[in-house]
C-alpha cells in the first residue's frame, strides 16, 4: 500500500515594524509520496525489542519541494556580502528520502518509543537563486524520535545537520518538543514547550543562529502518523 501527500505550505512570520509587518514570507509547497516496507531480517529478530515490545511498521517517503520568498531583488545588498533582507530573491528545490517506523500500539502503552525518522534531504541545482551557492546548505539529514512517558508526556527532539559547497560552514540544529496531557483517558488536549538552536529557518534570515522557547495548547492524539 502506498499514498500521497500534497501541501500548499506557507510560513509568515511578523515583525515589530509600523509598517509591512510581514515581509518576504516563505513559500514551501511540496508533494511527498510514502509506503509501508518490510525487512524479513525483524522476522526473526525484533531489533527493537529494548526499545519496542511490538514490531514496529517503516515506511519509505520520498519528497519533492520548493521554498521561496516571493521576492526579486538582489540576494545580497549591492556591492556587499551582506543578505539583502528587505527584498532579496530566496529560492531553492530540494528532494528528500526517509525510512520511518511507527510502533506497532501506539494507544494502550504508557512507556515507549512511539516513533521515530530518519531523513535526507538534498537540494538540486535548477531554480536556486545563484548567490545562495556558499550561505545555504545544500544536504540535510535529520533524525527524530517521539517517547512516550507515564501515559501523559511526549518528548520529540529532533536533531540536523546542514552541509554545503565549498565555502559553506555546517550548520546543526536542535528542535525539541514536550507536551504534557493532563487527562489522558479523557482528552486529546496537551500543553506543549518547543526549546529551538539552530540557524533561522525563515528564508533570508537562515545565516542567522536562533535560539527560542515556546509554548501553546495542542490536540494530541498517541496514534499519530509518521508523515510530515
Amino acid at each position: 500500500p502506498f499514498g500521497f501527500a500534497l501541501s500548499p505550505k506557507i510560513v509568515c512570520r511578523m515583525f515589530n515594524d509600523s509598517s509591512m509587518t510581514v515581509r518576504t514570507p516563505s513559500y514551501m509547497p511540496f508533494i511527498m509520496v510514502y509506503h509501508r516496507v518490510k525487512f524479513p531480517i525483524l522476522k526473526r529478530y525484533n531489533m527493537f525489542k529494548p526499545f519496542m515490545q511490538v514490531k514496529p511498521t517503516f515506511f519509505m517517503s520520498y519528497k519533492y519541494g520548493h521554498h521561496s520568498n516571493g521576492a526579486g531583488g538582489s540576494y545580497y545588498v549591492p556591492g556587499t556580502k551582506e543578505v539583502n533582507l528587505r527584498d532579496g530573491n530566496f529560492a531553492t528545490d530540494y528532494t528528500e528520502a526517509a525510512i520511518s517506523f511507527l510502533s506497532g500500539d501506539t494507544i494502550t502503552k504508557k512507556v515507549d518509543l512511539l516513533s521515530g525518522r530518519l531523513g535526507f534531504e538534498y537540494h538540486v541545482g535548477w531554480n536556486r537563486e545563484p548567490q545562495m551557492r556558499d550561505s545555504y546548505y545544500y544536504e540535510r539529514i535529520s533524525l527524530e524520535l517521539r517517547f512516550l512517558l507515564f501515559d501523559r508526556i511526549t518528548v520529540v527532539p529532533i536533531l540536523s545537520g546542514m552541509y554545503g559547497k565549498e565555502g559553506f560552514k555546517p550548520k546543526y540544529a536542535s528542535d525539541t518538543y514536550i507536551s504534557f496531557r493532563p487527562f489522558p483517558r479523557k482528552s486529546d488536549i496537551a500543553v506543549f514547550a518547543k526549546v529551538y538552536i539552530g540557524p533561522d529557518y525563515y528564508n533570508l534570515r537562515y545565516t542567522n543562529t536562533m535560539r527560542f522557547v515556546s509554548f501553546g495548547f495542542l490536540l494530541e492524539p498517541k496514534g499519530l502518523a509518521i508523515i510530515k
